[in-house]
């Protein structure tokens, strides 16, 4: 069974796709201030990075969220909430923890179904 690795650099992938599964790496974006706008972006990059391999969030199987700050997750929550495919909320964790980014208030680990594998981008096998 192939693998396939999307948007990697030398020590990481962003996306790995094996069989009918979608591993997200842990992904941040530190571009604004404030949970509610960090996760806005974090999010918008998870779900970027799904259509890329052709999966969506409603396929989001797991997801492990980090906060630089316990005392964030009822606004991430917000977020989260109003994000997430109805009827589609994945198993779910949240934990604190120390940030290497010290602007990094979020970082979020994804695993998803892949559908129909035909879809990945570049994939011609069945």
């Amino acid at each position: 069974m192939d693998i396939l690795r999307f948007e990697q650099d030398r020590r990481m992938s962003d996306v790995v796709v094996h069989g009918n599964t979608v591993y997200i790496g842990g992904q941040i974006c530190t571009q604004r201030e404030g949970i509610h706008a960090q996760a806005e972006d974090t999010l918008a990059i998870i779900e970027r990075l799904l259509l890329l391999c052709g999966s969506d969030k409603s396929q989001i199987l797991s997801a492990m969220i980090y906060l630089s700050d316990m005392g964030n997750l009822p606004a991430f929550n917000e977020v989260w909430d109003a994000w997430i495919t109805q009827g589609c909320a994945p198993a779910r964790a949240c934990v604190g923890a120390q940030m290497a980014n010290q602007r990094c208030l979020i970082e979020i680990v994804v695993t998803a179904a892949l559908e129909n594998r035909v879809q990945v981008m570049g994939d011609t096998s069945a």
